[in-house]
């Protein structure tokens, strides 16, 4: 796992490609997409975010959006995090998601963190101390 330190930002941890568990991540978010379609609708359900893929030359960059909201089939968010590639976007930059491109999603629900599947492979591969310090930094708690 590659951890990218950029100051006074989050680290970001990254996997290769072609990482078998990050894959599978990918894959179980967009087949429980609906799942969290459903959660849009009550109001107890929080903090909604997906994470857009953005491809990159021959690599692709995953970023979060935040503030989600859906219009018929449209979703639409607030770019989240600052990008480490030379990509056309901007941190609060409001963005059209194209469902095609989304590779997670996330919402709290009673403070636990809903959905969320990358986060939770990149936490597993995380040291104590990196998982500790996550763990501290997070805003929802992990089961």
């Amino acid at each position: 796992m590659d951890r990218i330190n950029r100051g006074d930002e989050p680290v970001v941890f990254s996997l290769s490609e072609d990482d078998n568990e990050m894959s599978s991540a990918i894959e179980l978010a967009n087949k429980t997409l609906v799942d969290f379609d459903e959660a849009l609708k009550f109001s107890e359900n929080q903090n909604f975010a997906l994470k857009i893929r953005y491809d990159i030359n021959d690599k692709s960059e995953h970023i979060w959006a935040v503030n989600i909201v859906k219009s018929d089939e449209d979703y639409f968010g607030i770019i989240d995090n600052l990008p480490n590639s030379e990509i056309n976007i901007k941190l609060n930059e409001k963005v059209k998601i194209e469902k095609e491109k989304i590779s997670d999603w996330m919402f709290s629900k009673n403070g636990k963190l809903v959905g969320g599947f990358t986060i939770r492979v990149l936490r597993n591969k995380m040291s104590e101390l990196e998982k500790e310090k996550f763990d501290r930094e997070f805003i929802f708690s992990i089961d």
